[in-house]
C-alpha cells in the first residue's frame, strides 16, 4: 500500500494539504510535522532515552536542556502507555534496546514508537498496520495508546484488522489502488454487497456464549487461582515483565591468548589439509629452494667479480666476462623459478580459496540457529567473514608463502656460504645480528597484526552504525534524521582516524627502530670484517663472500616473522571466528553426527501425518537466562489441525523452533511417531516437515527455482508443480506473467507482492509432500481478503497431513481440532474453538467482543499484577450455588448485572439471604464456613469492600 509512502513525501504524487501542492512544501518541516508508527518500528541499537530523543529532531525542542527533554519524553510516555514498563525495568530510561529492539517485545516496540511519534506534538499521525503483527492483548494496549495520542490529532489508520479502524470518522476502502467505497462503519456496514461487508465478515470469529449452569459448588464457583487467572488475563498477557539485561563483552572483543606459540600447530593444520596439493607444493619446495639458494651464489659471484678488479690485462677480462656469463644463468634460472612458483602458488592458492569458501559458507549455514543468536554473529559480520578470511588464507598460501619459503632458504644458503668461507667471521656476526634482526621483524608484524585489528574492531562499529542506518531508512527520512545520522557517522569515523592516528605513530617508530637496527648490524659486520681483514686473518674474497651474504640475509630476515603472523590469522580465522567457542572442523558439527545407524528411521515409516508428543519439554535461549517454555506436555495425532496462541513471548514460535531442531531442549523429550527425535536423522527429519513463516524468504532467481528450492528436481515433474502451486493459488498469476514460472522474482522477492510471496512459500511447502505442515503466524500480514484465500488452501491441503499453526488472528483456529493456549511458558487451555469459548477462560478472554478496551489499559507494568476485575455474571451464578448448598435459594435477577460495581442483585440475593440463613439456623454454619471464607477473600475487590 502506499499511501503512507505518499504521505512522507517518499514518492512522486499529486497530494495537497490546505490547498497547498505537497512538492511546494519544504520536505523537512513537511516530515517534522508527521509521526509515523509503522508495522515493524525500528529502534537503534542504543538507549530507551536516546531512541526517544530522536523524535525531537528538527523541532525547536532540539536544543533544550536534557531535563527539558526528559520531561518531554516521560509524558509522551505515559500518553503511550509506555512509562510504566520503563520504569519497572532495571535499569529504566537508560535500558539499552538491543539490536533493532531485539530486548524488548512487540509491544513494548510499538508503544516506544508510538511514543517518539508524538513526543514532538506533530500535527498528523499516521499508523501502518501499526497492529498486525501484536498478539491480542498487546494490540489491546497499542490500540488503547493510538486512540490516545490521536485526540485532536489528524490521523491516518492503514489497517488489516478492521477493529482497530471501527470508530475512524472516514473509512476508505482500496482496491487496485482505487477507492472503491468510502463512509464510517455503520453506513458501510449497511451495504452487505459491499467489499467492506465482506471484509468485516471474514474477520469474524464464531462465537460460542452459551455457558453451562453447574450445582456443584465448586464448579459454579471458580477458585481463587482460577478466578484470578482469568479475570487478570489482559493485563498479564502483556509482556512487560522486567528483562534481566545482561552486557558482556563479546567473543570477538575477547582477546585470543596464546595465538603466537602456537605458529607451527596452526601452520601445520594447514599444510596437513593441503595434502592433495603435495606434487605441486613439491615443486614450489623445489622452486622456492632455487630462488632463495640464488642469494647465496650471487654473493660468491660478486666476491668474485670484485676480487677480480685487482688483475688487469686478458685474465681481467677473461674472468669479467665469465662472471658476467654466470650472472646471465643465474637471472635466467631464477627467473624461471620465479615463473613456476608464481604459476603453481597463483593456481593452488585460488583453488583453495574456492574450495575454502564453499567449506566456510557450508559449516556457517549448518551452524545450530544458536550461532546466530550471538551478538557478534550478525548478517553483516558474517558476510564480511565469508569475503576477508578466504581471501587471507589465499594471500598466506600465495605469493606471501612464496617469499616466505625463499627467505627461509635464503637465509639458509647464505649462512651456510658464510660458514664455509670464515666461520668465525660468520658465527660472531650471526650471533650478534640474528636475534636482533629477527625480533625486530617479529615485533614489527605482530604490531601490525594488532594495529589492523584494532583498526577492524574500531571500524566495525561505524560500519553497523552505517548498516543500521540504512536498513532503517525509512525511519530515518520520518524522522528527518538524515542530518542527525550523518554528523554521528562523521563523529564516530573522527574517533577511529584519532585511535588509529596514535597507534601509527607507535608503528613507525617500530618500523624506523627495525630498519636502522638492520644497519647497525651491516655497520658491525662491516666493522668486525674490517678488523680481520686488518690482521690478515681473511682474504678480501673471503670477506666479500661473507658480507654480502649477511646483506642478503639481513634484508630478508625480518619477512621469517611473516610466515608467523600469516598463520596466526588464519587460526584466528578457524578457531575464534567460526564458532565463538569451538574450532570449525572441515566437516560441519551437526546434531545427528553421532546417531548410529540403527537409530535412522526409515522414510516410509513416517510418510502422510504425524503424531507429535512433547514430554515435559522446558526451553531457554542460549542468550537469555528465563526459560522460555515450562515443562510443557501435549500431543498433537495423526493428521490433526493444532493451533497455538498466546501473547507474545509465551513460547509460540518456540515449539516451532524445536519441533524443527533449531534448538535443543534443556529438558524433556520431543517425539516423532513415537522416536525421540534426537535419534532420527536431522535431514530426513526435516524433510516431512514444511515450515512457512510470517516473512517469506526468496531468493534471487525465478519462480520455479525458488518453489524447487531444496527439493530434488528430477523427481519433481511438471504436472506436480502446477498442482502444487494451483493448491497454493497462485498457478494462475504465474501462468498470466510474460515469462510464466522463469520469471526473476527479484532480490528477496520484491517484484511480488506480500500475498504472492506468501503464496509461493505455501508452494513450495506443498511440493515438499510433508506430513507435517508447520505455518508460523503465515498470514498475519495479508489483507483480510488474501488471509481468507490462503486458510483455504491450507484447508484443502490439510487433509492426511498434522498442521500445526501459530497464530494471533484467532479467527485463523477456530477450526482446529485442538488450540492450546499458552502463557507464560506453560499451557494453561486446550481444547477446540467452542469449549475453550464456553469454559470463559483465557481464550475466551482473547476473543470476546465484550471485553472492554479498559481493562486492558489498568496497568502496564507487569511486575506490579493489577487487581482483577472479574465476571460478575459468573459471580452472580456462583453465589445462587452456595446459597443453595445451605437450604436458601433465592429468586434470581432476570439477568445479572455485569458492569463492574454494581453488585445490588449480589447483595440483596446473595449475603442478605446467606447471613439470615446463618442467623436463624446457626446449626447450618460448619457448611456454610467454606462459603464464608471464600466470600471473605474476595473482599479485597474495591466493590465487595462495602459488603
Amino acid at each position: 500500500m502506499t499511501t503512507n509512502p505518499l504521505t512522507l513525501y517518499f514518492r512522486n504524487g499529486s497530494i495537497r494539504t490546505e490547498g497547498i501542492n505537497l512538492h511546494e512544501i519544504e520536505l523537512t518541516w513537511w516530515r517534522s510535522q508527521i509521526g509515523l508508527v509503522q508495522q515493524d518500528p525500528f529502534l537503534f541499537n542504543d538507549t530507551i532515552l536516546r531512541n526517544l530523543e530522536l523524535g525531537l529532531v528538527g523541532t525547536e525542542c532540539e536544543h533544550t536542556s536534557a531535563q527539558t527533554k526528559r520531561q518531554l519524553i516521560e509524558q509522551a510516555c505515559r500518553e503511550a502507555y509506555a512509562h510504566d514498563f520503563i520504569t519497572a525495568l532495571p535499569e529504566g530510561y537508560e535500558t539499552q534496546v538491543g539490536d533493532n529492539g531485539i530486548k524488548l517485545s512487540g509491544g513494548q516496540q510499538q508503544r516506544i514508537a508510538i511514543a517518539r511519534s508524538i513526543v514532538k506534538n506533530p500535527k498528523i499521525l499516521i499508523f501502518d498496520e501499526a497492529t498486525s503483527a501484536l498478539d491480542v492483548a498487546s494490540e489491546r494496549l497499542v490500540q488503547d495508546a493510538l486512540e490516545k495520542v490521536s485526540h485532536n490529532r489528524t490521523t491516518i489508520v492503514i489497517a488489516h484488522r478492521l477493529s482497530t479502524i471501527q470508530r475512524a470518522d472516514n473509512i476508505m476502502v482500496l482496491a487496485k489502488g482505487t477507492v472503491i467505497q468510502q463512509g464510517t462503519h455503520d453506513s458501510l456496514l449497511a451495504d452487505r454487497a459491499g467489499a467492506y461487508w465482506k471484509l468485516v465478515h471474514a474477520q469474524q470469529l464464531v462465537q460460542e456464549v452459551e455457558q453451562k449452569q453447574s450445582s456443584s459448588l465448586w464448579e459454579g464457583f471458580l477458585s481463587e487461582k482460577r478466578l484470578s487467572i482469568r479475570t487478570s488475563i489482559v493485563s498479564e498477557m502483556d509482556m512487560t515483565t522486567p528483562i534481566d539485561v545482561q552486557f558482556t563483552p563479546t567473543e570477538a572483543a575477547r582477546p585470543i591468548k596464546g595465538i603466537e606459540g602456537r605458529f607451527f600447530h596452526s601452520f601445520g593444520l594447514l599444510m596437513m589439509e593441503q595434502k592433495r596439493n603435495w606434487v605441486w607444493y613439491l615443486v614450489m619446495l623445489l622452486t622456492a629452494a632455487g630462488a632463495g639458494s640464488s642469494y647465496a651464489i650471487q654473493s660468491y659471484l660478486f666476491a668474485r667479480l670484485i676480487s677480480s678488479f685487482g688483475w688487469w690485462g686478458d685474465y681481467l677480462q677473461k674472468s669479467t666476462n665469465f662472471l658476467c656469463l654466470m650472472l646471465v644463468v643465474v637471472a635466467l634460472g631464477v627467473g624461471s623459478c620465479y615463473f613456476v612458483l608464481g604459476w603453481v602458488f597463483n593456481m593452488v592458492s585460488t583453488r583453495t580459496k574456492s574450495l575454502y569458501r564453499k567449506e566456510y559458507f557450508y559449516n556457517m549455514i549448518t551452524k545450530s540457529i544458536a550461532f546466530f543468536d550471538e551478538e557478534e554473529n550478525s548478517v553483516g559480520t558474517l558476510t564480511a567473514r565469508l569475503a576477508t578470511d578466504p581471501t587471507q588464507l589465499q594471500q598466506l598460501l600465495g605469493m606471501n608463502m612464496a617469499m616466505a619459503f625463499i627467505s627461509i632458504f635464503n637465509v639458509i644458503g647464505c649462512i651456510t656460504i658464510s660458514v664455509y668461507f670464515g666461520w668465525k667471521f660468520a658465527l660472531v656476526v650471526i650471533a650478534a645480528s640474528m636475534p636482533i634482526i629477527l625480533g625486530c621483524g617479529y615485533y614489527r608484524v605482530r604490531h601490525e597484526v594488532k594495529f589492523e585489528s584494532r583498526n577492524n574492531e574500531v571500524f566495525a562499529e561505524s560500519a553497523k552504525f552505517a548498516t543500521e542506518a540504512i536498513r532503517a531508512i525509512r525511519t530515518v527520512a520520518a524522522l528527518t534524521l538524515e542530518k542527525t545520522i550523518s554528523a554521528k557517522y562523521k563523529t564516530l569515523l573522527g574517533n577511529h582516524i584519532k585511535t588509529s592516528f596514535m597507534e601509527a605513530r607507535y608503528s613507525m617508530i617500530l618500523f624506523a627502530a627495525s630498519d636502522s637496527l638492520v644497519l647497525l648490524c651491516m655497520a658491525f659486520a662491516l666493522w668486525y670484517g674490517g678488523t680481520l681483514l686488518s690482521t690478515f686473518e681473511y682474504l678480501p674474497f673471503n670477506f666479500f663472500v661473507i658480507y654480502y651474504a649477511i646483506l642478503q640475509w639481513l634484508s630478508f630476515g625480518p619477512n621469517i616473522a611473516q610466515v608467523t603472523a600469516a598463520a596466526t590469522r588464519i587460526h584466528n580465522m578457524r578457531d575464534g571466528r567460526s564458532h565463538p567457542h569451538q574450532r570449525a572442523s572441515t566437516r560441519p558439527t551437526r546434531p545427528d553426527t553421532a546417531v548410529s545407524a540403527r537409530y535412522i528411521i526409515p522414510l516410509t515409516a513416517i510418510q502422510h501425518g504425524a503424531d507429535i508428543c512433547f514430554r515435559d519439554v522446558s526451553f531457554s535461549y542460549p542468550t537469555q537466562s528465563n526459560p522460555v517454555l515450562r515443562g510443557i506436555s501435549f500431543t498433537i495425532r495423526h493428521g490433526q489441525f493444532a493451533a497455538f496462541v498466546g501473547p507474545s513471548g509465551s513460547g509460540k514460535t518456540t515449539i516451532i523452533s524445536l519441533l524443527e531442531r533449531f534448538y535443543e531442549p534443556q529438558h524433556g523429550s520431543i517425539l516423532y511417531n513415537s522416536d525421540n527425535i534426537r535419534f532420527i536423522s536431522l535431514r530426513r527429519h526435516r524433510d516431512q516437515l514444511s515450515l512457512v513463516a510470517q516473512e517469506p524468504s526468496l531468493f534471487r532467481g525465478s519462480i520455479r527455482s525458488n518453489i524447487l528450492l531444496g527439493v530434488n528436481e528430477r523427481h519433481v515433474t511438471e504436472p506436480e508443480l502446477h498442482r502444487a502451486c494451483r493448491d497454493a493459488g497462485i498457478h494462475d498469476f504465474i501462468t498470466s506473467l510474460p515469462q510464466g514460472y522463469e520469471t526473476d522474482v527479484g532480490t528477496s522477492g520484491v517484484a511480488l507482492s506480500g500475498g504472492q510471496k506468501q503464496r509461493l512459500s505455501i508452494a513450495h511447502a506443498l511440493i515438499r509432500d510433508p506430513s507435517a505442515l508447520l505455518l508460523d503466524e503465515a498470514t498475519s500480514s495479508l489483507d483480510s481478503e488474501t488471509e481468507r484465500e490462503v486458510q483455504k488452501v491450507f484447508e484443502q491441503t490439510a487433509s492426511g497431513r498434522t498442521m500445526i499453526v501459530v497464530a494471533h488472528r484467532l479467527a485463523t483456529v477456530q477450526r482446529a481440532g485442538v488450540i492450546f493456549v499458552l502463557h507464560d511458558g506453560k499451557i494453561v487451555e486446550r481444547g477446540n474453538h467452542q469449549s475453550l469459548l464456553a469454559g470463559r477462560g483465557w481464550y475466551w478472554q482473547m476473543v470476546s467482543p465484550r471485553l472492554r478496551h479498559g481493562d486492558a489499559s489498568h496497568s502496564h507494568n507487569h511486575s506490579v499484577k493489577p487487581k482483577p476485575c472479574f465476571d460478575l455474571h459468573k459471580f452472580g451464578k456462583s453465589v445462587s450455588s452456595l446459597l443453595t448448598c445451605v437450604g436458601v435459594r433465592p429468586t434470581p435477577p432476570r439477568s445479572w448485572p455485569r458492569r463492574q460495581g454494581s453488585l445490588s442483585h449480589i447483595k440483596f440475593y446473595g449475603m442478605q439471604s446467606l447471613l439470615l440463613r446463618l442467623l436463624t439456623c446457626p446449626s447450618n454454619l460448619p457448611m456454610s464456613l467454606p462459603a464464608l471464607l471464600k466470600l471473605g477473600k474476595m473482599v479485597r475487590y474495591p466493590t465487595l469492600s462495602t459488603l
